[in-house]
């Protein structure tokens, strides 16, 4: 027998690496899909990047299999990571709410009567100018994090709605709002104030931040895992502190919560989730993706 009939041929050596590719692929797919379907805390080392960042790398995986000649498989894989891509990006899911929601039309008449609210939440990194360029939105209710110098706040209140019984200022989440505000209670991670809107309406309002996670990039390290498990534990007990303190706002009030909840833990017991969202940064002066799903 000839020696040259051990060798594997061309063909079906590439077809081995095809097929290993796909099969890497689809696990790491399975895998991603389950850690943000199901965020365990064990499982925040993933969930804390986005997922554009992991579309990114199973993309390159599925562009490979170009290369090996298997035309249906990377194109299959392909469609499977976009599914991926479009069921747990923070981002398409929002522009979705903006494009298949209400009419701009209806949202302005139901404004004009009173029946609807403009409500921005911003992470002004303690610029005011920031805040103030938020004038041509025509906002009702602002809800700020890393919040500026209280005397920086009482310039853009005075700015924005005339006066400082517009504003709620907090250590890092403040309020800003069209109506007064009497506040409840501020901690270091949230403001909470009743507001009552011009038209006599009354709602509570809380301006939420969450502890920033640590930032690291090291998976292969076991306390990196550790790490951003043990951040998640804690953004857990910020909540269920929000939590209690809401447990003693009368039920009949509306209520609002807003601001850089990152991506919320399991049994936070907060409200759904509305709007659309503008911006994604992971910081102001460069246009990457959102490393704490702001």
């Amino acid at each position: 027998m000839n020696q040259d009939d051990h060798i594997p041929s061309a063909g079906r050596l590439t077809k081995i690496i095809a097929y290993l590719i796909a099969g890497l692929s689809l696990v790491l797919l399975i895998g991603l899909s389950l850690s943000f379907a199901f965020p365990f805390d064990a499982c925040v080392a993933i969930t804390v990047y986005p997922a554009w960042v992991w579309f990114t790398g199973g993309l390159f995986l599925s562009l490979i299999l170009f290369k090996t000649k298997n035309r249906w498989v990377a194109l299959t894989t392909i469609g499977l990571w976009f599914v991926f891509l479009v069921g747990f990006a923070d981002t398409p899911l929002s522009l979705w709410r903006g494009l298949w929601g209400s009419s701009n039309s209806e949202w302005v008449a139901a404004r004009e009567q009173e029946r609807a609210l403009r409500v921005i939440t911003i992470n002004c990194s303690g610029r005011q100018q920031s805040i103030l360029a938020l004038k041509q939105k025509n906002p009702d209710l602002i809800l700020i994090q890393e919040s500026p110098t209280i005397e920086n706040l009482k310039t853009v209140a005075n700015e924005l709605f005339g006066g400082e019984t517009h504003l709620l200022a907090g250590v890092d989440a403040s309020i800003l709002c069209r109506g007064e505000i009497e506040p409840i209670t501020t901690t270091v991670n949230w403001s909470l104030g009743k507001l009552t809107l011009p038209s006599g309406q009354k709602l509570v309002v809380v301006s939420l931040r969450l502890s920033p996670p640590p930032f690291r990039l090291d998976l292969w390290n076991p306390a990196c895992w550790r790490d951003f498990r043990d951040h998640r534990i804690k953004q857990r007990a910020e909540l269920a502190a929000l939590s209690q303190a809401l447990t003693e706002i009368p039920a009949s009030l509306p209520l609002i919560v807003g601001g850089r909840l990152q991506r919320q833990p399991p049994g936070s017991n907060l409200p759904g989730t509305a709007g659309v969202a503008t911006g994604c940064f992971f910081n102001r002066r460069c246009g990457l993706g959102k490393y704490d799903h702001e």
